[in-house]
């Protein structure tokens, strides 16, 4: 498995149970200048919740995302989208 899908498919597995609406969960990874730029669309309602108070859960993911042991030691960047459309 490349390290590209290792991390959407860690990002999927952590987002998952905190949102109402999992199936609406759109992560996509693109590799750019030596990091890993991740965007996670989800439904605007879900948004607050993977942000997390004052930000401790998406900080919370961030950091484990970037523990994962990847081939070229690279870093993870981990963005959140509300998308209006999949509400």
């Amino acid at each position: 498995m490349d390290d590209e899908s290792r991390i959407e498919k860690l990002i999927r597995l952590l987002v998952s149970p905190l949102v109402t609406e999992p199936k609406k969960i759109e992560v996509s990874c693109q590799q750019k200048d030596g990091v890993f730029e991740c965007c996670l669309r989800l439904a605007a309602a879900d948004v607050g919740r993977v942000i997390g108070r004052q930000g401790k859960v998406i900080s919370a993911l961030r950091i484990i995302v970037n523990s994962l042991k990847l081939s070229h030691h690279q870093l993870v960047r981990l963005d959140i989208q509300g998308d209006k459309k999949l509400s």
